[in-house]
């Protein structure tokens, strides 16, 4: 380690950017019903800007992170910063909404660059033995962004408006570029000819394929409550598309990404536990806030404030968490917390219709601290097996399967409760809660909702159980070559 560049202060650098990627998310969510009264549409076209944003950071994370083993991970991480300040510019002075969705995809790359590199710039910089300590803190970050941003955003939307939440975290993203030109290591490696024939073109172009055609399907099913002609062709589209990845990929000399790693057990179960682990997660976010607002009738701001608590011990349980899964092992961590998160979720399959916060709050606690537990230790548990050079590409997967876990678990939480509420002989429809809706239908929704978390529950049962028969403990060997 360069003496130049003290790792705290490298570190410090993608704090800043991690932080602002957290709160941009975050606060867009809550900008939504603002932006739709500004440009006088309905939420429907308003949630394209999410939709354009989510597919192409999805899309372009792999391909990212492959340059920037290629390239030099500090040069694409820098560039994409930049493109995401230009982008919030753009987007803060945008005067129509199709302005505004050209803004955010722009970010999107700029993010997907960003994404796909933190994570390998901060296990380049740490040794392997404070591994799982740094990625826990990482995490924690992650967290307090995620509390704190809605919190910012609904005071300057309140104030200034929704355009200030684009001005704040182009401010940040900014403040992000300089300190990592100053702070972060460079890694040596120059742009020629050679690095741009080894990189994989083709599997770069069939891999966006691939992650833009299952995001839009699983977009297309929760929205339009099943199977269509579009969605069908879209999934043979992507079935298509993922048969060519996969031979190509076997083929190729320098390919996006090595399917080989599959073959290492440590590497396939923690890819496979890391997605059921955001499924669960995502699930308990996406339906708590329509049962608390919808059944219980809780005011938005008061459903922020029910979520902080739970955010906050994910926070204090990520740096503990990867920190004693640097001495004791992997295995009792990922599988421990997976197993917190299932004790969490099946809490939460035992909802009704006046349901109190003192059984709501402790169980969202219990799983988020088994999240905190379970992700240092399963991230540090992948990349133990891979080689340094890299780390980009499985940084960018890494960030990958938490994306497609997340918008998987809306699509199949969806699914579930609006077929439930279909069987129970009620519209099919979320958008057609709301709290003056009679009492059956909301019982209709909250059997639905428990069902989903009754399900994730299992799923993430047999994941804890699966990491730990077939994790992988502290002192094994890994052989990187």
């Amino acid at each position: 380690m360069n003496n130049n560049y003290p790792k705290w202060l490298a570190f410090a650098s993608i704090a800043i950017g991690l932080f602002t990627s957290v709160v941009d998310y975050s606060s867009l969510t809550l900008a939504l019903p603002s932006i739709s009264n500004y440009f006088q549409t309905d939420l429907r076209n308003v949630q394209l800007i999410i939709i354009a944003y989510g597919v192409t950071i999805a899309a372009l994370l792999i391909p990212m992170g492959k340059l920037s083993d290629l390239l030099g991970k500090k040069k694409i991480y820098i560039t994409g910063l930049i493109l995401f300040v230009i982008g919030g510019f753009i987007a803060a002075l945008s005067s129509n909404l199709n302005q505004l969705i050209v803004a955010k995809t722009l970010q999107g790359i700029g993010s997907a660059m960003s994404q796909s590199t933190s994570m390998a710039i901060v296990i380049s910089t740490f040794p392997e033995k404070e591994r799982g300590k740094i990625l826990g803190i990482q995490l924690s970050i992650v967290g307090l962004g995620g509390v704190i941003g809605p919190v910012i955003a609904g005071i300057l939307i309140g104030i200034w408006g929704w355009q200030s939440i684009f001005w704040l975290t182009t401010l940040l993203a900014t403040f992000a570029v300089f300190s990592a030109i100053k702070f972060i290591n460079p890694t040596n490696i120059s742009l020629n000819q050679e690095n741009v024939k080894r990189f994989d073109w083709l599997g770069s172009i069939l891999s966006i394929f691939i992650l833009t055609s299952l995001i839009i399907f699983l977009t297309s099913i929760a929205n339009n409550n099943g199977i269509s002609i579009i969605t069908t062709i879209e999934i043979l589209f992507f079935i298509s598309c993922l048969i060519i990845f996969i031979i190509w990929e076997s083929k190729y000399k320098y390919p996006l990404l090595d399917l080989n790693l599959f073959k290492i057990n440590i590497f396939a179960i923690g890819i496979l536990s890391g997605y059921i682990c955001f499924l669960g997660m995502s699930s308990l976010r996406f339906l708590l806030p329509f049962y608390l607002q919808i059944v219980l009738e809780y005011k938005p701001s008061i459903i922020g404030l029910i979520f902080v608590p739970s955010a906050l011990c994910m926070a204090i349980a990520g740096p503990i968490g990867g920190r004693l899964s640097d001495k004791l092992g992997y295995r009792y961590f990922t599988s421990g917390g997976l197993l917190l998160s299932s004790i969490g979720l099946f809490i939460l399959s035992n909802l009704s219709l006046n349901s109190s916060l003192y059984l709501i709050i402790p169980a969202m606690i219990i799983q988020t601290i088994g999240i905190g537990m379970f992700q240092p230790a399963n991230n540090s548990s992948v990349l133990s097996v891979i080689k340094s050079q890299n780390y980009g590409v499985i940084s960018g997967f890494l960030n990958l399967i938490r994306n497609t876990g997340n918008v998987s678990s809306v699509a199949i939480s969806t699914i579930i409760v609006t077929s439930t509420m279909a069987i129970m002989g009620f519209e099919p429809n979320l958008s057609a809660l709301n709290s003056e809706s009679e009492i059956e239908i909301l019982k209709s929704f909250t059997n639905g909702v428990n069902i989903s978390y009754k399900i994730f529950a299992i799923i993430v049962l047999i994941a804890a159980f699966g990491c730990f028969i077939k994790g992988n403990n502290k002192n094994s060997k890994i052989n990187k070559e």
